[in-house]
């Protein structure tokens, strides 16, 4: 009869083997787990927010918000064809007409990265001593962990014409938290006006107007970052 022997060295060479090759796939087993905990979004990091405001006024006691967007809650994107802002011209206060005001936002929930924008297209408004006009004028702001919230705000042919006298132009790029002060008591515009909030959050407010009969802001944007849960908490 013949007999199998389990204690050669042919075994032993088996069984060499079997070990290797278990430990070789635990090892690989470690490493597809690692590979795939690395590539999983970050479950640590909370979604900042941004919001956008194409254009606010109570000029003339009369309050106006357009074109409003926030995330994350919604609505990402509005836009408004057509503001009336002011009295009306036949009770002789500050009266106008913007053009286009518009607000988007966006976010992202695993990076914690937010960015707005918001503006109108064109500004008509008669303070009664001169003309506020402006073509495009918007403001922009981005955030994200670990980065300073920034801010840009753009302005095209903004300016007050004045009767008998030479236009007063604003700077396309102006300076953060320029001043601009009108004549004849007109009141004063604030340019770029950049406010910090203690949470890291930017506000940018591309062209702020303040008048004896109330203010008008075109262009607002906001950003907040995200960043650790135990820190957002």
């Amino acid at each position: 009869m013949m007999r199998m022997s389990f204690g050669g060295p042919a075994t032993g060479a088996w069984l060499a083997t079997a070990v290797t090759l278990l430990l070789v796939g635990g090892a690989l087993a470690a490493a597809t787990d690692a590979t795939t905990a690395s590539a999983a979004p970050a479950d640590t990091v909370a979604p900042g927010s941004s919001s956008a405001l194409g254009l606010a006024s109570t000029l003339g006691g009369v309050d106006v918000v357009e074109a409003h967007a926030h995330y994350p809650e919604g609505p990402l994107r509005v836009t408004v064809d057509s503001v009336e802002v002011g009295a009306a011209a036949s009770e002789g206060g500050p009266s106008g007409t913007a053009l286009a005001a518009t607000a988007s936002v966006t976010g992202d929930d695993t990076t914690g990265q937010t960015a707005a924008r918001a503006g109108v297209e064109a500004l008509t408004l008669d303070l009664g001593g001169g003309t506020l006009t402006t073509g495009p004028v918007s403001a922009d702001c981005s955030a994200g962990p670990g980065q300073a919230t920034t801010g840009l705000v753009a302005l095209t042919d903004a300016g007050l014409t004045l009767p008998g006298r030479d236009p007063l132009t604003f700077d396309q790029a102006p300076a953060p938290d320029t001043v601009v002060h009108l004549p004849d008591g007109l009141g004063r515009v604030v340019l770029n006006e950049q406010l910090a909030g203690a949470d890291g959050a930017l506000t940018v407010n591309a062209l702020r107007l303040e008048t004896p009969d109330g203010e008008l802001t075109l262009g607002s944007a906001g950003c907040r970052g995200g960043g650790p849960l135990d820190e957002a908490d």
